[in-house]
């Protein structure tokens, strides 16, 4: 089957900068439906192939990862406050800049 090229413009922007895509195999796609129906079935195949994106609406929404397959997902606690801060400046930047006058 033929792969998927799309845009994680949030998360993925965060971690891996702007701009940044992601090749998605289309055997690697889940309907969160189903992945709530069986999740057990959803987690063989992650740990099968490493990851899963789940779509809900036809649009990527989660990414169920196996943490032993992808190293870098393991990251120091400085690393993981910078993470978590970038994600909160970013998603509430109009109550920072607010805040700021």
């Amino acid at each position: 089957m033929q792969n998927l090229r799309l845009n994680f413009s949030e998360l993925f922007a965060s971690v891996c900068g702007e701009g940044a895509k992601m090749m998605i195999n289309s055997r690697n796609i889940v309907p969160i439906s189903l992945a709530s129906r069986n999740f057990s079935e959803v987690a063989h195949l992650a740990e099968k192939t490493g990851e899963v994106f789940l779509f809900k609406n036809n649009r990527p929404k989660f990414r169920l990862v196996d943490i032993e397959a992808h190293p870098e997902l393991e990251m120091t606690d400085a690393e993981r406050y910078e993470f978590v801060a970038r994600r909160l400046l970013a998603r509430h930047r109009a109550a920072f800049l607010e805040l700021a006058k």
